[in-house]
């Protein structure tokens, strides 16, 4: 009889001892998972904050080649480059040649 009575004790303390244990490895668990989050919602942050100053950089890329783009589509850019780049003139207008400047760059 003594020995039913062990088992019995002991089936009491260990139920209560499966309880704690089962509960602190769901909790070890838990917490993990909840550092393991809080750093991966910590690396969001910084990727978003890293991509909105990206998009802020690009944005300002577009207004400029936008400025850029109307900027050569007008017609005084346009005579300006046929003028400086192609040697172009209007029709009567009278162009004169420096010597100088012409002997200086056939010199060199």
């Amino acid at each position: 009889m003594r020995k039913i009575k062990k088992s019995k004790i002991n089936k009491k303390r260990f139920i209560p001892f499966i309880f704690f244990v089962v509960s602190t490895v769901i909790l070890i668990i838990m917490l993990t998972q909840y550092i393991h989050q809080k750093n991966m919602i910590k690396d969001l942050k910084s990727n978003t904050s890293i991509l909105k100053n990206k998009s802020k950089e690009l944005q300002q890329e577009i207004d400029r080649l936008t400025k850029e783009i109307e900027e050569v589509n007008s017609l005084e850019y346009i005579e300006k480059k046929a003028r400086e780049d192609l040697g172009m003139i209007k029709k009567g207008e009278k162009i004169y040649v420096d010597d100088e400047t012409n002997k200086e760059t056939q010199n060199e």
